[in-house]
């Protein structure tokens, strides 16, 4: 009789051990922040105790990435390695700890309570923050996080490195995030992760009031932190789940608030702390690439004003540019490591960027191309324009450039001061390369957004501060909070009363499991296979909850082709494949799965379901069942040609 039992690196039991860890993770990000403000040059006096609390933290999370990363380099990456590392870091950094620690107790003590508007707002917020928490609290279910998120550490943590993963071309990106999240799961599990990826999400629009708070005025902060957290694009549909871009945010958001402190107090090690946390922003998402770019244009154009106070004499923009040499090292100190892993494993530095110019592993030319276009035409606009061309959304896409464009020229008009002018300029620049990347996806650009959208709502401080404007924004608010928790829990298939008893123990994680993950089932069965299985998922990839190694039909990759049967033969030899988990249909010859057009896989689906389809039919035997898909094995490895 098959003994089952929760996989591995998955919470067991209560959340009690996943709020446990996010407390202690809190503590020394704050700790490791509050020092590395201090290396930077930041003087103790300037910014609020909060604006040092959110920058610290963001500094400090971000650059704790790199002590798995370590371990990986030294072939030590494993669950073991990261508690006993989690711990030297802890007492390395107890003092810090335990000033940070009495620092907040003293702050409580004397902070003044929230005015009666402030209060109201967040009570506006709390349905979904709430929400949030319970989703964070109990078992992963979001694609992503299951497909790639949550699986691709697990599966470097089997192997104790940072190896070459075929059919998971993202591993070979920027994996900041996911650095963190494996030392949440070597200590709590994926719960742990989640709740990793929430808090720094909630730290991010902290960030953000303060930023707006700081450039203008409270509401020039309060109404984009609100479309940044709960607004119809906002980051709160994935912040409960193993996403990256509340980690990504928060450095973007982060940066600017210390280039903010920086310009209106003068004080250069902001400016250096600024750098370091966008230089963290593209160590969590590659997407956000063109950030650290803007940030040190418009410093350029900031430090060149001949109507702006200097630090030191300065001879115009040549000087300027020179001025600026040191924090391009400082950006560069946290990509640098991911641009050199990805070099070696794949050739391309910056894969999958340019892989249809710079030669890359298991990314031929054409197929990059195809990818890339697809990705800036077709992954949006799915909701209200599917069944549109790609001739169709190219026009959509140029026209919201040009209304971009005219958006920025009439702020650039309207406006008067060389750095404001020129922050316009930045802005607007910056945003058309990044349309002209990745289209209107908004998961690409929101760690952009969080940072560019306090400017812009400065730009209105006057029309904000008005008494009904902010009344009315409560309401906007809280619609806003409703909205965004209605579709969380639609998305997760769980009532509150559901996520309450899984998150507290009352029901247990795997009942959790059985009535929401359709395909749970075949993941148990298929973690009683051989030690050396290798499970190829098809039309679903989720490969968290699988304890073997898993390849991944959906992510377009040259690692496992399915240009024709021969080709596709050899691949599964060459990467060990022994089983499926795939579509009944395609085994009982029904009919070929729609699964929309939204994805990238749609390049090479076609392909995949047809020599699946054969697979299944000719080569395969069933070991279970579960909704549409199977568990299969393969019987006798194919031949070229039959």
């Amino acid at each position: 009789m098959i003994t089952l039992r929760m996989p591995e690196l998955a919470t067991d039991g209560s959340s009690a051990s996943a709020l446990l860890f996010l407390l202690g993770f809190l503590v020394l990000s704050l700790a490791f922040g509050r020092r590395l403000l201090r290396v930077l040059g930041c003087r103790d006096d300037l910014g609020s105790a909060s604006e040092r609390a959110v920058t610290g933290a963001g500094l400090g999370a971000g650059v704790l990435q790199f002590v798995p990363f370590a371990l990986a380099v030294a072939g030590r990456f494993d669950v073991t390695a990261l508690r006993i590392a989690g711990a030297g870091v802890a007492l390395l950094l107890s003092v810090d700890g335990y000033r940070v620690v009495k620092t907040l107790a003293a702050a409580v003590r004397a902070s003044e309570r929230p005015n009666k508007w402030t209060l109201v707002w967040l009570l506006a917020l709390s349905p979904c923050v709430v929400v949030l928490f319970l989703i964070a609290l109990t078992p992963s279910l979001d694609p992503d996080g299951l497909a790639y998120h949550l699986t691709v550490p697990k599966r470097w943590m089997h192997a104790g490195s940072l190896d070459y993963l075929p059919t998971y071309p993202y591993s070979n990106t920027p994996m900041g995030m996911e650095m963190l999240f494996a030392w949440a799961m070597s200590f709590a599990g994926d719960a742990a992760a989640k709740c990793v990826h929430l808090a720094l999400g909630l730290l991010a629009t902290a960030a953000i009031v303060l930023a707006g708070k700081r450039l203008a005025s409270p509401m020039s902060g309060v109404v984009p932190a609100t479309l940044f957290l709960v607004g119809p694009a906002g980051v709160a549909v994935v912040l409960g789940f193993t996403y990256v871009e509340g980690g990504a945010s928060l450095a973007t958001a982060g940066a600017l608030l210390a280039w903010l402190i920086w310009f209106q107090q003068q004080d250069r090690g902001f400016l250096r702390a600024a750098a370091l946390l966008a230089g963290l922003a593209v160590s969590f998402k590659i997407s956000a690439a063109l950030f650290p770019a803007a940030l040190l244009a418009l410093t350029v154009i900031a430090e060149s004003d001949p109507a702006r106070p200097r630090e030191r004499t300065a001879g115009g923009v040549a000087a300027s540019v020179l001025s600026c040499a040191p924090l391009v090292l400082l950006v560069a100190l946290p990509i640098v490591p991911w641009l050199a892993r990805a070099f070696l494993l794949t050739g391309n530095p910056l894969f999958p960027l340019f892989a249809n110019i710079i030669p890359s592993r298991d990314l031929s030319p054409e197929l990059a191309t195809k990818v890339d276009h697809y990705n800036r035409y077709m992954t949006w606009g799915n909701s209200f324009g599917r069944d549109w061309p790609q001739h169709v959304r190219a026009k959509v896409l140029l026209a919201v450039a040009a209304l971009w464009a005219l958006l920025g020229a009439f702020a650039f008009f309207k406006l008067r001061t060389r750095v404001a002018r020129g922050a316009v300029v930045v802005t607007v620049i910056t945003g058309l390369a990044q349309l002209s990347a990745a289209g209107l996806y908004i998961r690409y650009s929101i760690p952009l957004t969080a940072a560019v959208m306090v400017p812009m709502a400065a730009t209105l401080d006057r029309q904000l501060a008005r008494r009904w404007v902010a009344t009315t924004w409560i309401a906007v608010t809280l619609l806003f909070s409703l909205m965004q928790t209605r579709r969380i829990l639609v998305d997760a298939g769980a009532n509150i009363g559901g996520l309450v008893r899984t998150a507290i123990g009352l029901e247990t994680r795997r009942d959790f499991l059985l009535s929401r993950l359709v395909l749970y089932p075949l993941y148990e069965r298929a973690n009683s296979l051989p030690a050396d299985a290798g499970v190829l998922l098809s039309s679903s990839c989720g490969g968290f909850y699988i304890d073997r190694d898993t390849f991944c039909a959906e992510m377009v990759s040259d690692s496992l082709r399915f240009t024709s049967w021969e080709v596709f033969t050899a691949d599964l030899k060459k990467l060990g494949i022994t089983h499926l988990v795939a579509p009944s249909a395609l085994a009982t010859g029904g009919p070929t799965p729609d699964l929309g057009g939204s994805s990238v896989s749609v390049v090479t689906r076609a392909g995949q379901f047809q020599m699946v389809r054969r697979l299944l039919e000719q080569h395969s035997r069933t070991l279970k069942t579960a909704a549409d898909f199977g568990l299969y094995e393969i019987t006798a490895m194919p031949v070229a040609g039959r």
